[in-house]
């Protein structure tokens, strides 16, 4: 989860940069995204964040084939969710149903189509007002859930309660119908579920 420069994510130097610009870029080895036209690199994830990205993704990809639900897309696809200034976020793991991706063609660039759910996987180096700020900004855009998944987190826990109209609710596995998969993730930890309440948006 890449969430700003306080969390070991550093903002570059750069004037306003659009989308286009972004994805023009050279490889450099670095991994990027766009905040409202500012360039933040992003460290290379860490080897528990890769496992558990990688699980939660087989279980969602197989569940939204298997009921012909819509894509889902792996880390590092990028979503152009503002424009004037650009802002391409790129979460852990996507899922767009086919309702929301009808009469678009996101074949090429990035997808600008807003996500029906998102996952984002804590790092240890995550600021929790910044993961709220992306987790904002999201919900912001139009997700409509959000799931953030702190490995570091124990399972007996319970997880706060965010505040300015939205709470966070632990699911103990994934299952959105009768037949789902669960989810179990490795070394414990736990999921919040974030979604909107009464159209407001939180702030940190």
């Amino acid at each position: 989860m890449a969430v700003g420069s306080s969390t070991g994510h550093s903002r570059v130097a750069h004037r306003s940069m659009t989308a286009a610009e972004l994805m023009r870029l050279p490889e450099d080895g670095n991994r990027y995204e766009l905040v409202r036209g500012e360039l933040v690199a992003m460290a290379p994830a860490g080897f528990l964040h890769g496992v558990i990205v990688d699980r939660i993704g087989r279980r969602i990809g197989d569940y939204v084939e298997q009921y012909s639900l819509g894509v889902s897309a792996a880390a590092e696809t990028g979503f152009q969710i503002e424009r004037d200034a650009d802002t391409v976020r790129a979460p852990d793991y996507a899922f767009v149903s086919h309702e929301r991706l009808a009469g678009r063609n996101p074949a090429s660039g990035y997808a600008k189509v807003t996500p029906d759910l998102v996952v984002e996987v804590v790092s240890p180096r995550d600021h929790q007002p910044d993961v709220g700020a992306k987790v904002a900004m999201w919900l912001d855009a139009g997700v409509r859930l959000v799931w953030v998944v702190d490995p570091a987190s124990s399972t007996n826990r319970r997880p706060p309660r965010a505040r300015n109209g939205f709470h966070l609710r632990r699911r103990r596995h994934a299952e959105r119908r009768p037949g789902a998969a669960r989810l179990h993730l490795p070394f414990g930890g736990h999921i919040r579920r974030v979604t909107r309440r009464q159209n407001q948006s939180l702030r940190t």
